[in-house]
């Protein structure tokens, strides 16, 4: 009768302890997976803090302050009082405009027509010319030879190439009957004439410049292999002139050359 009562399950069996300890593995698997998977609050509360605080918009790039109207820093902001207003217009008066700048103030910009907004810029004044006609610079006079056996000149009446060793250029123009040396100057003014010759003793020669009157000359040499030279002064003009060398009563020096300086 005992033995069976024994096999049987009560309040006290072995079914009941299996129960309990099935409870407490699930209740301790419960505690496990809730620690495992729950993030720890601070201490001093701060995740609740960051918790409760509002999602904040993102942030945009920073754009530059917008610059103040040109001008604007010439004078002291004017107050929005009419009052003020008044006052700094009658004290002051309105800033004059600097060129190329627009006047910051109540008054609205000048607009270019057809372009709204578009401020005017003032054009520039032009110079006024000056009271004084320019002038060139003055030509510079610079001295000028001229061979008597150049190609350019003009002989006649006999006179002919001679070379000489001694002489300038290696030669001279000799037998004269009339020769005429042609020399471009830069510049007027009275000058000096320099004829180089060449003579075996006294011998009489006659100058003209430009077609004005014959100078007549008395010149010496000590041979036709020898040059000498004598001078005058005379008005010379700008640009081309023309001297011209004869003897009409006698037989003249030889030529050499002919310097204007």
């Amino acid at each position: 009768m005992s033995a069976a009562s024994d096999d049987q399950p009560g309040p006290t069996g072995p079914g009941l302890w299996r129960l309990v300890g099935a409870a407490a593995l699930a209740c301790l698997g419960v505690i496990v997976l809730w620690s495992t998977f729950r993030q720890p609050e601070p201490p001093d509360g701060s995740m609740r803090a960051l918790d409760q605080m509002p999602s904040q918009a993102p942030v945009e790039p920073s754009t530059p302050p917008a610059l103040s109207p040109l001008g604007a820093e010439d004078g002291p902001t004017p107050s929005t009082t009419p009052e003020s207003t008044v006052s700094a217009a009658t004290t002051t008066g309105p800033a004059s405009p600097s060129p190329g700048r627009t006047t910051a103030g109540p008054f609205p910009a000048a607009t270019t027509p057809g372009t709204p907004g578009t401020p005017v810029r003032p054009t520039p004044a032009a110079a006024a010319p000056s009271s004084t006609p320019s002038r060139s610079p003055a030509a510079q006079f610079r001295p000028v030879t001229v061979q008597a056996e150049a190609p350019g000149n003009l002989r006649s009446g006999g006179a002919e190439t001679a070379y000489c060793d001694s002489c300038d250029g290696g030669a001279r123009v000799r037998y004269l009957g009339r020769l005429t040396v042609y020399l471009d100057v830069a510049a007027a003014g009275s000058r000096t004439v320099t004829v180089g010759y060449t003579a075996d003793g006294p011998r009489d020669l006659k100058v003209v410049v430009n077609g004005g009157a014959p100078q007549t000359f008395t010149v010496t040499g000590g041979g036709w292999e020898t040059p000498r030279s004598f001078q005058f002064t005379s008005q010379i003009p700008a640009g081309r002139t023309a001297v011209t060398f004869y003897n009409d009563s006698g037989p003249p020096p030889d030529i050499d050359k002919v310097t204007v300086s």
